[in-house]
């Protein structure tokens, strides 16, 4: 697969912190708190053989979670998801690189969690939850 394949595949898109990735939180954990799941770990290698193809001087690795529950264990469970796919990284990379995580919680959503009459919007929730990975330069 050639590097643009490869970015197309995993949606990545340039921005001005580097490029960036963004990993439904729902399939890298599945069920699991912050344990990645077997659906995650195919989207980890393709991340990884792209991190291998760029050469980033730096990856930062940002968690996110929706707004449902307290702030507080949002914000704890942001860092661990993070840390998770940070630690898988770190341990599958093919050559040195700084890799740093940090756990947003439910504070930089994509989309609302609820709707306009304040009902559940369970799609708006899914995208919050998330990971998103940037390659710097």
């Amino acid at each position: 697969m050639s590097l643009a394949q490869l970015e197309g595949a995993l949606h990545a898109e340039q921005t001005e912190q580097g490029l960036r990735v963004v990993l439904p939180a729902d399939t890298l954990f599945g069920n699991s708190l912050d344990t990645i799941a077997g659906d995650g770990i195919a989207l980890l290698e393709a991340t990884e053989r792209l991190i291998a193809a760029r050469h980033p001087r730096e990856v930062f690795v940002a968690g996110h979670t929706d707004g449902i529950g307290r702030d507080d264990d949002n914000l704890v469970l942001s860092q661990r998801r993070a840390r998770a796919v940070a630690n898988w990284l770190r341990a599958h990379a093919k050559e040195p690189m700084r890799i740093i995580d940090k756990g947003y919680g439910r504070t930089r959503p994509l989309a609302p969690n609820h709707r306009a009459d304040a009902s559940d919007d369970p799609e708006g929730r899914q995208q919050n939850r998330r990971i998103e990975i940037y390659l710097q330069r």
